[in-house]
């Protein structure tokens, strides 16, 4: 009878403890509902304190030990903070949808203090983040250009040439990622492609022990994120005004318009974001004769982003970058006339498409194909032998060189992609595995 009547008062005070769980679960969005990873959330009480990071779903998970009255609160960089939102949880399973709104205008600094990020153990490598705001407020020399952003990062650091090196590693160790699809150029492995700093949302940067997904990038990777608009019409418009001199004449200066556009195409399912940006350069060398004294170029590149919720669980994205360089006689200098210099031109053409499925239960699938594709064209302007005088170059007998290539990638995610597919190739036939160089037009060849 003792052994029966203690039985019960155990089991009596065993079913309290069990029957007062509480479960939280939930998702963390953007205002367009795509989900954001790696935000931190934080759960607190009087008697208890929570903190958790959502998945590459969004999603996340707090286990309690009691219900009651809550606060919750959710930060992510780049957007505004959700902070000490009341909640009341109930016995059992509660699920809530935090959405986080883009910074996208300030207006006024105040003086804040940032919670400490939550550890996620599932982590191997170090990450820094550099959001769109940041970009845009922070001063720093020649803010038309995103590589001159991109030193704003404790590990990267820039050389005389323009070129971003990330832990001491070389250009072409660095993987680049255009939202989730290699932008590496085919030819060089190199980040050659020109965006608009109006247009990036964040760069996110991950060393370390790097997952093999990530292939390449042996030194680190560089996501780029784009962001698209939300149901209000946006636009800006930077240094719409060129500079004038006066060399040998009025000339336009350093010129570097910056335009940028978005909105909804439906309220409530479909947004697009444009953002275009363009360089004039002119050099006028006041040693030579008029009309061989002065070289001009032109760079130009235009982005234009959509996102369509075809279903709350179902996003399509789709994106096009277009860049475009000129300048003829490179290399103009005193030493240096016309007949010694080379007109370049380039441009690229970079399409991605990726469909975005949510199934729940921390279940996202991803779907999507991209296509880099990049030429380049050096042409001499001497058509004589190559002289080398105390007065400098003379004349130059050169090939005209030209490059073609074409890359093909599906996403390069964290969520591994299902079907791997990275091909190189040129342009014509689109039947070698590696780019080619192309030779033409040169006498020295047929020698």
């Amino acid at each position: 009878m003792v052994g029966t009547l203690g039985l019960l008062v155990i089991s009596a005070l065993a079913f309290p403890v069990a029957y007062a769980e509480s479960r939280l679960t939930g998702r963390v969005t953007d205002a367009n509902s795509a989900p954001v990873s790696g935000a931190r959330i934080a759960l607190q009480s009087p008697a208890a304190s929570l903190q958790t990071v959502s998945d590459p779903t969004g999603a996340f998970r707090c286990d309690l030990t009691a219900p009651g009255d809550y606060s919750l609160s959710a930060e992510h960089e780049g957007y505004f903070q959700v902070k000490d939102r009341a909640i009341q949880l109930r016995d059992g399973a509660n699920e809530v949808t935090l959405v986080l709104n883009p910074v996208r205008e300030q207006f006024e600094s105040v003086q804040v203090s940032a919670s400490p990020p939550g550890i996620d153990f599932d982590k191997t490598v170090s990450e820094q983040v550099l959001s769109g705001a940041d970009i845009l407020e922070a001063p720093y020399p020649t803010t038309h250009s995103l590589r001159n952003a991109m030193r704003l990062l404790p590990n990267a650091i820039q050389d005389s040439a323009g070129g971003i090196h990330i832990n001491g590693g070389g250009q072409e160790q660095v993987l680049y990622t255009l939202d989730g699809f290699n932008l590496n150029d085919p030819l060089t492995g190199r980040l050659e492609s020109r965006l608009s700093v109006e247009a990036v949302r964040s760069l996110e940067v991950s060393s370390g022990a790097i997952p093999a997904e990530f292939g390449k990038g042996s030194a680190a990777t560089m996501a780029v994120k784009t962001g698209t608009g939300d149901d209000k019409l946006r636009y800006s418009g930077t240094n719409f005004v060129p500079g004038v001199a006066s060399h040998k004449g009025l000339v336009l200066q350093d010129w570097t318009p910056r335009f940028g556009l978005s909105g909804p195409i439906e309220k409530g399912r479909a947004w697009f974001s444009d953002s275009a940006d363009a360089q004039y350069t002119q050099h006028v060398i006041e040693e030579l004769p008029r009309g061989h004294d002065r070289t001009a170029s032109w760079n130009l590149s235009n982005l234009l982003h959509t996102q369509v919720n075809l279903t709350p669980s179902n996003i399509f994205y789709t994106g096009f970058l277009l860049n475009y360089s000129y300048a003829p006689r490179s290399g103009l200098s005193v030493l240096d006339p016309p007949p010694t210099t080379i007109d370049q031109r380039a441009r690229q053409w970079f399409l991605h498409l990726k469909d975005q499925v949510y199934f729940g239960h921390g279940a996202l699938a991803e779907f999507g194909f991209a296509s880099n594709q990049t030429f380049r064209r050096e042409i001499p302007q001497g058509h004589g032998l190559y002289l080398l005088t105390p007065d400098g170059q003379i004349r130059q007998l050169l090939c005209r060189f030209d490059r073609e290539g074409l890359a093909r990638s599906v996403p390069d995610q964290r969520v591994p992609p299902v079907v791997p597919l990275v091909r190189l190739a040129p342009n014509q036939g689109r039947r070698r595995s590696r780019p080619r160089a192309l030779l033409a037009e040169c006498p020295a060849h047929r020698l």
